[in-house]
């Protein structure tokens, strides 16, 4: 028995690979992707719930055929499951800080929440964008802490996690010396 929650993460969708390929490997790449991800979420099928634990896009701002795959792949696996659906910002589920537009996963989470609201499936989705949030499955708790944008304000948002957490979610490198830039946070041991 037990609770199992199913994180995916760095699925990237509209990625546009340039070097060493031609537009039909691109494509031929773009649709394996796609259907790696619906294979993904089949195994995920009998899980309690699942997280998408940052760069489900590759960008901000992905083309209409990403972002409509992640729509049909995830709607179509929650009418499936039936279950819960989390969407953890990543650091390339970014919009500029300067900017009000709604990124390609902003967008998906309300196209999604329509579907939800028209009756599509069951399952209720959530969006984890600005700031940290407990997620709760099945008695299990999870402290999910999104991207931000820089490593000050992630090493002030691990301060800030409430003693007695269960489980702590992040979209970060793990002692790694070359994560040093604004864009790739770091957790290291020390």
């Amino acid at each position: 028995g037990g609770t199992v929650i199913s994180i995916i993460n760095d699925i990237h969708f509209g990625i546009k690979r340039q070097a060493g390929t031609t537009n039909a490997s691109r494509d031929a790449l773009e649709a394996y992707t796609f259907e790696q991800f619906k294979i993904l979420l089949e195994r995920c099928e009998s899980s309690s719930a699942t997280i998408i634990a940052g760069d489900l896009f590759n960008k901000a701002k992905v083309g209409e055929v990403a972002l409509y795959m992640a729509f049909r792949l995830l709607s179509n696996h929650m009418k499936r499951s039936g279950q819960d659906l989390y969407l953890i910002r990543g650091n390339h589920d970014n919009r500029s800080e300067t900017v009000n537009d709604m990124c390609s996963l902003e967008l998906l989470y309300v196209l999604l929440q329509d579907a939800k609201d028209s009756g599509a499936f069951a399952g209720n989705v959530w969006l984890i964008y600005n700031e940290p949030d407990t997620i709760e499955v099945d008695g299990v708790e999870i402290y999910v802490i999104p991207h931000v944008f820089n490593q000050e304000e992630f090493d002030r948002q691990i301060e800030r996690v409430p003693e007695g957490v269960q489980y702590l979610l992040l979209h970060v490198n793990y002692d790694n010396y070359f994560a040093r830039g604004d864009h790739s946070l770091n957790l290291s041991k020390a």
